[in-house]
């Protein structure tokens, strides 16, 4: 096969979404739904599900790719950096040189695709004073290992729920006592009592108990930007609605609710373009769906070419 025409035409039938195994081209498995047949649930889907329905069924059932975001590559960066400095399990602080080099080799380029150079430049200047100013509290405070750095967890909410995500950084006291620490790089930081309601920090509290047997004393939202972090004692939080927070996105995923709900970051969806309830041009949005599908289906065309002449070549020497 030279060409993508095989793979047109088993898009244009009834099958959405394909993927190459073995050189066949197959259906693609529920994207929500795991191997065990569990609904895959994560914070931000919980979220974006809570926010806008329909946003949520564009983005994790559709698969309508989001638009290149400037914020979100910062974030990435800046958290890729501290994640190395715990990572390296060296109890010695590294220099600021070394940090920085680490920002500059970590830095992630993809959401400044849309946008001028000087305007990526002037976002890693301030990404390097993020770094500078945090690795200078390192030195004021103290650096000491963490128990762990991006904890990965699978919490089981009832027989077919999991949600699952990954702790930033979990601290452990001379006590033996755990602290959940998780980075934003938001430009302000929130309230205490918005930090003690945060949805997130309550999973991640009993995916520490998941993890390590028991809570942790404390969670802390790090606002990397001010250099503010919030500390939460784990008394705070109402760690007894989380499962029926869970438990009510599930079955309302599962009932198909899909409507659109306006809200106050309508202005920034990046699906706002083919939603029922905004009034601007569905093109860009459409335009970045059939851009990434062409570049699949060709893809997908020039692996299974490769497989099949593998094939014959195995066949011809087997």
């Amino acid at each position: 096969m030279n060409d993508t025409s095989e793979v047109d035409g088993v898009l244009d039938g009834d099958v959405d979404e394909l993927v190459a195994i073995g050189g066949e081209l197959v259906a693609a498995k529920d994207p929500l739904t795991d191997a065990a047949g569990r609904l895959r649930l994560s914070f931000t889907r919980i979220s974006t599900f809570e926010l806008c329905p329909w946003k949520f069924r564009a983005q994790y059932v559709d698969g309508i790719p989001s638009r290149p975001a400037p914020q979100l590559s910062f974030g990435t960066s800046i958290h890729t950096v501290l994640e190395w400095l715990y990572v390296r399990k060296h109890p010695v602080l590294p220099s600021l040189d070394e940090t920085l080099q680490a920002l500059y080799d970590s830095w992630e380029t993809d959401g400044y695709a849309e946008v001028d150079r000087e305007e990526q430049l002037s976002a890693y200047r301030h990404a390097r004073e993020v770094v500078t100013a945090f690795h200078g509290r390192l030195v004021r405070e103290g650096f000491v290992l963490p128990a762990a750095t991006e904890a990965w967890f699978e919490l089981p909410f009832d027989p077919d729920v999991v949600v699952v995500g990954a702790i930033d950084r979990v601290d452990v006291d001379a006590d033996g006592d755990f602290h959940v620490v998780d980075y934003k790089t938001n430009r302000r930081a929130k309230r205490q009592r918005e930090v003690a309601a945060s949805l997130q920090l309550a999973l991640y509290a009993l995916a520490t108990r998941e993890l390590f047997g028991r809570l942790p004393a404390t969670v802390a939202l790090d606002f990397v930007v001010p250099g503010v972090r919030i500390t939460v004692p784990i008394e705070d939080l109402d760690l007894d609605s989380v499962a029926g927070r869970v438990a009510d996105v599930a079955t309302r995923i599962r009932a198909g609710e899909g409507e659109a709900t306006p809200n106050r970051l309508c202005d920034w969806c990046d699906v706002r373009g083919i939603c029922p309830k905004w009034d601007e041009s569905a093109e860009p949005v459409i335009g970045r769906a059939l851009l990434e599908r062409e570049t699949l289906k060709r893809r997908i065309a020039r692996d299974v070419t490769r497989l099949r002449q593998l094939d014959a070549g195995l066949a011809q020497h087997g």
